[in-house]
């Protein structure tokens, strides 16, 4: 037991200038917190969502790559709560292996978007330890108490936003979040506010990516829902790269919600970068 208690101490002693470690009530108490201003679906009674992805951008793409067996590539998704999912990918030859893994790559690095997971959810099983910054407040969050880097750095500002989060890993995202201004107000009191925009900067060991995602809802069943998503690469300066097929762009149609228990039960774990946190999604 001593071994173990000292290298416990020991750890303890080297995460603490990065400050203080949360406890278990602590932690539910500050995620209740971070989700409190935002919009969730799943929190208003979405039990379950099926929807159909499609890209024009993406059609031009792989015709140009195949065009003697082109068809239009189709995703379906599949999400039921509380974070079971699955996905089909339909329309690109399986046999045609590097055009299909692009298409279900194009689809996949966007699902999580769909229906996004709590901070209470994603980030429950992680070691958190917060310290000020001005008037708010910096996360950083671990995957045990032995780690010596965070898997991902919530900042979070005075009015209890994240505004910027950064994941670390082989390669390092920077990451700038734009909520609605006001909250989402339906047929009842005000129900959160949804993310507009998040904007990249990715360092890989060659080079720096960078890209803004947009997003676009629509009312669905009672239900503020994603209907589409715009990836746009960026130059240095910020502004749009016109030598890139710009912007790419992910409708979402025909909106199923809560699904009967007799379809199809989801048979894939959630993928997404919350439930994934040193993954970084590209465009």
């Amino acid at each position: 037991m001593f071994p173990f208690a000292l290298s416990l101490a020991t750890c303890l002693v080297l995460m603490a200038p990065r400050g203080e470690i949360l406890s278990p009530q602590q932690k539910r108490e500050l995620l209740e917190k971070l989700d409190a201003p935002y919009y969730y679906p799943q929190q208003h009674g979405l039990k379950s969502l099926q929807v159909k992805l499609k890209s024009r951008q993406l059609d031009d793409i792989m015709y140009a790559k195949t065009p003697t067996h082109f068809a239009a590539p189709r995703g379906k998704y599949l999400w039921r709560a509380p974070g079971a999912t699955r996905f089909w990918l339909s329309g690109v030859p399986s046999h045609l292996k590097e055009a299909y893994r692009e298409a279900g790559q194009f689809f996949r690095t966007r699902l999580a978007f769909i229906v996004p997971t709590s901070y209470s959810r994603s980030l429950r099983k992680l070691v958190l330890c917060r310290s000020s910054l001005g008037p708010g407040q910096v996360l950083r969050c671990y995957r045990d108490a032995y780690a010596q880097q965070p898997l991902r750095t919530l900042y979070i500002d005075a009015g209890g936003l994240v505004t910027r989060m950064e994941i670390h890993g082989q390669r390092h995202a920077d990451i700038q979040f734009t909520y609605s201004d006001g909250d989402v107000t339906a047929a009842g009191p005000p129900r959160g506010r949804l993310l507009k925009r998040a904007r990249y900067v990715v360092k890989g060991t060659q080079r720096i990516i960078r890209y803004e995602q947009q997003f676009f809802y629509q009312e669905i069943s009672g239900f503020y829902l994603l209907r589409r998503m715009n990836t746009v690469v960026l130059k240095e300066d910020g502004s749009a790269d016109t030598s890139m097929p710009n912007p790419l762009t992910m409708e979402l149609f025909e909106h199923q919600v809560n699904l009967s228990e007799a379809d199809p039960a989801p048979t894939e774990p959630a993928s997404s970068p919350d439930e994934a946190p040193d993954t970084v999604p590209t465009p």
